[in-house]
C-alpha cells in the first residue's frame, strides 16, 4: 500500500508549484505508481480523485482516460464549476461535493473507453509528401509492415495512401507515379473518440488518423491495434471461465448431490441444485473450503 502521508506531501508540492507557476508533466502509469497501483479500476480512479481534490488539483488530460504512458499536466482546480456548470439542474451524482466529503467529489466523467488509450493513438505516424513517388511509399509500407501511410503536406493532412487505394489504381490502368494521385480520403477522429465507435469507422475504411486537443496528428489506429487492444481486454475474462469449467469438471464425478445443495448460499433457497452446473463460483469454492 502507498504512503498516504507521502502522498499528501507530495501533492501539496504540486499544489505549491502550480501556484507559483508549473509543476513538471508525469503519466498516468508514474500516477497509480505513487498510490501502489497499476491499473485504473473505478474504486482507484475514486481515491486518487479523492486525494487529488483535497489539493485542489485535476489532471489534463484527465488520468482516467488517457493513455497510460502518455504526458499529463497538473491542473488547479478553479472550483465547483469544474465539474458542474448548473449545480440544481446537474444529476446528484455529477454535482460537487459538500463540505463534509472534504469537498470533493468523483468526477463526472464519460465512462466510454476512449481511443485515445491505446498506444498507436499515441504514437505519430510515418507520413509522406504528395510528390512522394509511390515506389517509395510502398518501400517505407513494406519496411515497417505498414498497410497505409497518412499524406501530409508540412502539418496539413491531405489523405491516405494504402496498399488498397494503390492496387485499385493499377488495376483500373489509372495513373499512379505519386502519393498524390493514389491517394484517398482520410477519416479523422479525436483521442476521445469512443472505442466502439472508431471499431466501425476502421471497419469500413481499414484505418484512421487520430487528432488531439490541440488538432495535432497524433497517431492512426488499425484493425491490428484493436485486436491486440481487444486480446489485452478479454483474456482474463476468458481465462477465468476456463478455470471454472475445468473445476466443475474435476468436482462434478466427486461430490454428491446433497453436498452440492449444502454448498448453495443460502439466502437463495428457492433455486434447485441438481448438478455441479447450477452452482455459482463462489459456492463451488465454499464447496471446497468445507
Amino acid at each position: 500500500m502507498y504512503d498516504e502521508t507521502g502522498i499528501d506531501d507530495r501533492l501539496a508540492a504540486i499544489q505549491k508549484e502550480l501556484e507559483e507557476g508549473d509543476a513538471s508533466p508525469i503519466t498516468p502509469r508514474e500516477l497509480l505508481a505513487w498510490f501502489g497501483y497499476y491499473r485504473r479500476g473505478s474504486a482507484v480512479v475514486r481515491k486518487i480523485r479523492q486525494a487529488l481534490g483535497k489539493h485542489g488539483l485535476r489532471t489534463e488530460p484527465d488520468f482516467e482516460g488517457a493513455w497510460v504512458d502518455g504526458p499529463m499536466n497538473f491542473e488547479l482546480r478553479k472550483g465547483a464549476e469544474d465539474d458542474a456548470t448548473d449545480d440544481d439542474a446537474a444529476p446528484a451524482d455529477q454535482r460537487p461535493a459538500a463540505e463534509g466529503d472534504e469537498g470533493i467529489a468523483a468526477q463526472a466523467t464519460d465512462p466510454r473507453y476512449r481511443i485515445g488509450r491505446l498506444e498507436s493513438a499515441n504514437t505519430p505516424p510515418t507520413v509522406v509528401a504528395p510528390n512522394t513517388n509511390v515506389g517509395q511509399a510502398a518501400t517505407i509500407m513494406l519496411a515497417n509492415d505498414f498497410s497505409q501511410l497518412p499524406v501530409m503536406n508540412g502539418s496539413t493532412l491531405k489523405g491516405m495512401i494504402s496498399w488498397r487505394s494503390i492496387g485499385r489504381r493499377l488495376a483500373l490502368g489509372q495513373p499512379c507515379g505519386t502519393a498524390l494521385a493514389c491517394m484517398v480520403p482520410v477519416h479523422v477522429v479525436s483521442k476521445e473518440t469512443s472505442l466502439f465507435e472508431a471499431i466501425s469507422q476502421v471497419d469500413r475504411h481499414d484505418a484512421v488518423v487520430v487528432r488531439d486537443s490541440t488538432n495535432r496528428i497524433c497517431g492512426i489506429v488499425t484493425a491490428n491495434d484493436f485486436s491486440q487492444q481487444f486480446r489485452q481486454l478479454a483474456e482474463p475474462f476468458l481465462l477465468l471461465g476456463e478455470i471454472e469449467n475445468q473445476i466443475r469438471a474435476w468436482i462434478g464425478p466427486i461430490f454428491k448431490k446433497e453436498d452440492l445443495q449444502a454448498a448453495k448460499d443460502p439466502n437463495d433457497e428457492d433455486r434447485q441444485v441438481e448438478e455441479v452446473s447450477d452452482l455459482t463460483l463462489g459456492e463451488l469454492l465454499r464447496l471446497l473450503q468445507n
